[in-house]
């Protein structure tokens, strides 16, 4: 509809939604899930394309995941921003030795769990900050 209006009035529809706000696009690279250092041979290759923030790929063996999570958080520079997406991946009892074994590091937590009350759960449990995506279903704030 937007697109509509655009072509008919001649404006782009980021001015139909009330204007530019940056010039500038921040992306960030996706770190495949591999060995971990596999993954630190990414994260060092995108940092020399450009990239400062990254989302490495989490969530099918704890274990492995953890030393995926410290290898890669081991290489991060204070400029760079780091998510480890699990994609729903770990029961909570997993999503629960995950977070105490990454606490200090300086990473966000993706999707750890399949619902927010699990979500929630890790939380509640850690110190590290968590995005949350696919599971939101709702706009109601639950505590």
């Amino acid at each position: 509809m937007l697109g509509l209006l655009g072509k008919a009035t001649g404006q782009p529809v980021y001015q139909l939604l009330g204007g530019s706000f940056s010039d500038r696009v921040r992306l960030f690279r996706v770190i495949s899930r591999d060995e971990p250092e596999a993954m630190v041979e990414r994260l060092l290759e995108y940092r020399e394309e450009g990239f400062v923030q990254y989302q490495m790929k989490v969530g099918d063996n704890v274990a492995v995941d953890i030393e995926r999570m410290h290898a890669v958080a081991g290489q991060k520079l204070d400029t760079e921003t780091i998510a480890a997406d699990a994609h729903t991946g770990w029961r909570q009892h997993e999503g629960m030795r995950a977070v105490a074994a990454i606490d200090e590091l300086p990473i966000y937590l993706e999707q750890p769990c399949a619902t927010f009350d699990e979500c929630l759960v890790l939380r509640r449990a850690s110190s590290r900050p968590f995005i949350l995506d696919e599971i939101i279903d709702s706009k109601e704030l639950r505590r």
